[in-house]
């Protein structure tokens, strides 16, 4: 599986602390990185489009956790 280097980014953020909430991710890497909520936000789902992040909806939130490991990126 191919992953830009933003979304290496995001991923071992995922793997280091799965499962984990938009928020946590978007706390931990949106201001460190200059990203917005939103650029956070798509790059989730982009990865979830590709295979490599499980969502789960918890009422308005969404929990992620990887469905790949670091070894197969």
């Amino acid at each position: 599986m191919q992953l830009s280097d933003a979304e290496w980014i995001v991923m071992n953020t995922i793997w280091d602390s799965q499962p984990t909430e938009a928020s946590d991710v978007i706390a931990a890497l949106g201001t460190a990185n200059h990203w917005s909520d939103a650029t956070v936000k798509t790059m989730l789902h982009r990865l979830v489009k590709k295979g490599a992040l499980d969502a789960e909806q918890i009422g308005k939130k969404y929990r992620y956790t990887a469905a790949v490991r670091r070894s197969d990126c």
